[in-house]
């Protein structure tokens, strides 16, 4: 009997948010990002303009609470910096 069918398939759960920032009077952004792609692109205009979106993926409803509690969007008492 293999380990997958002795242990059974545990789902995945999984959640998506998606959210829109807005900052002005910002020179410098840094981004702290755990995985995924950065787009970057340049406009004219005197703020910074943020389209997020969160994924989180978990083996257990324990497991999403940790996530969910461990990554947070916020911005630091340092100028332009995110995470």
């Amino acid at each position: 009997m293999g380990l997958a069918s002795t242990l059974g398939f545990a789902q995945q759960l999984e959640e998506k948010s998606n959210e829109h920032k807005s900052y002005t009077g910002v020179r410098e952004l840094i981004i702290d990002n755990v995985s995924g792609a950065i787009e970057v692109t340049a406009s004219t205009g005197g703020s910074v303009e943020i389209e997020i979106t969160k994924s989180l993926r978990a083996d257990s409803q324990d497991r999403m609470t940790i996530g969910r509690r461990e990554i947070s969007w916020r911005r630091d008492g340092k100028a332009g910096w995110f995470s």
